[in-house]
């Protein structure tokens, strides 16, 4: 391609020849970019590897992204160690993150300080079973895992999903607080109420919330109760009760390719809020630090770093929305089907771009966070993960931030229903203040859908219910032809948790509205010339000058 103006008069009166751009170096695609020697093994990135070098890139990344959230070696023998949970489903990108680990953070030169003690107090590694549908998969899952595990000499630790329902249960427990069976009706054109429901089977308990939910909801759900069983057996490493105790680390195997899926699918699902908590390298959640540390890799070369060093890796099916023998998650009527369909087509076509999309939501910042001053536990030190550090509302299913209220917001952005031009319209808060009463002989319900965020709301609705709006001024109280599927041991904790949280802040802002009042009092009483009594505040009188 010429360089040179064609229009330009020499200066010599001789044209001279023309400044050609040089062509770009063509770079021989059997020969690995890094060392320019070996012969290449994979395509990553436009880019040829070897596998040494490759080997190298995997263990770099990972240790380049973990390091800098890991607690420093202290030389102080009463210092506490940190307790390690690393989360491992049986894939390739968790089965490669219990070898990177152990490659990196255990090995003698690394898991001793200068004065001998050991770096980490118990590395445990944590399995929720979700085989309900295929136990002969899921056994052979945790086989090839605990082997692993035995293998490295670490501890292991199984936990069904049906312990999420089990209100006596040690994860339930462990936490705290109130806790006990509660349910929620599900079907359409009906406003979503809790009610108390008896003692039941756990494992009938979760069959019956998945029966009566749609299923594409089923992958939503089913991500929920795995992100908050895996805080919950982290948070049960922390060592005995003290004013400062250690914090206790999980470590998840999120990949960048995942990471970009979960981008789209939280998007399309409402859940844009929490985002930055979803896909961030590490942050803090009950008392418990969250590490991604395989944000920088992709499912592709994750993939072939366990095939390269021997380690056994399955196919997961337990998010699968629509039975054995079916692709994908939840099928194809499900948000994460279709996005996780788009970004393999897209990482096969356009592989740089997955990755820019994954890099670009790890800079997201969540805004959310509670300032440390504001923290009830302020007395621990700065790296101690804080129990509840968000400032606003948190939904007791999910236990994520929400924004704010979804029926605020779908009130302001939305129709919902069509009334009648001579009855006014009324809020959600009007129309939940009435639900409130009850009848004697009845069971008493509460309304759950201002308690939600908008993406658990959409779970537990179903796509058909269309018109459910239309129903909000029917009768609160429990029908006997109306189903309520249970819910989650620790929502009843958390929605009594917030109620009293909402009362705690409605004194405060009623004790500075009074605050406020008075001095606005005294400030008009000063400018008039009138004098305070001090010894009787409520006493507003005096002589006037």
């Amino acid at each position: 391609m010429s360089c040179g103006n064609p229009d330009a008069v020499p200066i010599d009166g001789e044209p001279k020849e023309e400044t050609l751009m040089p062509k770009k170096k063509t770079i021989d695609s059997r020969i690995c970019i890094r060392c320019k020697d070996r012969k290449g093994s994979m395509v990553l990135g436009h880019y040829t590897y070897c596998r040494e070098c490759l080997a190298l890139l995997v263990v770099a990344k990972f240790t380049r992204l973990l390091f800098p959230h890991l607690p420093p070696l202290s030389r102080k023998p009463d210092t506490p160690t940190p307790s390690i949970l690393l989360a491992c489903s049986g894939g390739s990108a968790s089965i490669s993150m219990l070898e990177l680990f152990h490659r990196a953070f255990c090995q003698s030169t690394s898991t001793k300080s200068r004065t001998g003690r050991a770096r980490w107090g118990r590395i445990v590694v944590g399995f929720v079973d979700f085989g309900h549908e295929e136990q002969t998969r899921a056994d052979k899952r945790w086989t090839s895992i605990k082997a692993l595990a035995e293998k490295y000499e670490w501890e292991t630790w199984k936990v069904k999903v049906e312990e999420a329902f089990d209100k006596d249960g040690e994860l339930i427990n462990d936490k705290g607080g109130l806790n006990g069976t509660i349910g929620v009706n599900v079907l359409p054109g009906r406003v979503l109420k809790t009610t108390h429901l008896p003692n039941a089977n756990p494992t009938s308990s979760y069959h019956s919330l998945l029966a009566q939910l749609p299923v594409s909801s089923h992958p939503s759900l089913r991500f929920q109760l795995l992100s908050s069983l895996l805080t919950r057996m982290a948070y049960s490493l922390s060592t005995a009760p003290s004013p400062t105790p250690t914090p206790p680390l999980l470590l998840t195997g999120l990949t960048s390719t995942r990471s970009a899926s979960l981008v789209v699918s939280a998007l399309a699902s409402g859940r844009g809020y929490s985002l930055p908590l979803l896909v961030s390298s590490s942050f803090e959640a009950q008392g418990v630090n969250v590490i991604r540390p395989l944000g920088g890799l992709g499912k592709k070369e994750l993939a072939w770093y366990a095939r390269e060093r021997g380690l056994p890796s399955w196919d997961l099916d337990w998010d699968s929305g629509v039975g054995i023998g079916e692709d994908g998650k939840g099928g194809k009527s499900s948000i994460e089907a279709l996005t996780q369909e788009f970004i393999q087509t897209l990482n096969t076509t356009h592989p740089s771009t997955v990755s820019t999309i994954a890099r670009t939501a790890s800079k997201l910042v969540f805004p959310g966070y509670l300032p440390p001053s504001h923290d009830s536990s302020q007395a621990r030190p700065s790296s101690c993960p804080r129990e509840n550090p968000w400032a606003g509302r948190v939904c007791p299913i999910c236990e994520l931030p929400a924004d704010q209220s979804p029926l605020e917001w779908l009130a302001t952005t939305s129709i919902t229903s069509l009334s009648s031009q001579s009855s006014p319209p009324t809020s959600p808060s009007q129309t939940h203040s009435e639900h409130e009463t009850t009848t004697p002989g009845k069971t008493p319900t509460m309304p759950l859908e201002d308690k939600l965020c908008y993406a658990c709301l959409t779970t537990l609705v179903s796509p058909s219910a269309a018109s459910r709006t239309t129903k909000l001024a029917t009768d609160a109280q429990v029908d006997e032809s109306e189903p309520f599927a249970p819910l989650p041991s620790w929502v009843l904790g958390n929605l009594v948790g917030e109620v009293n949280k909402e009362k705690k802040k409605g004194e405060k802002e009623g004790q500075k509205q009074v605050k406020v009042e008075r001095e606005q009092v005294e400030n008009w009483l000063k400018e008039e010339g009138w004098l305070l009594n001090d010894d009787n505040d409520d006493d507003v009188g005096g002589n006037k000058d």
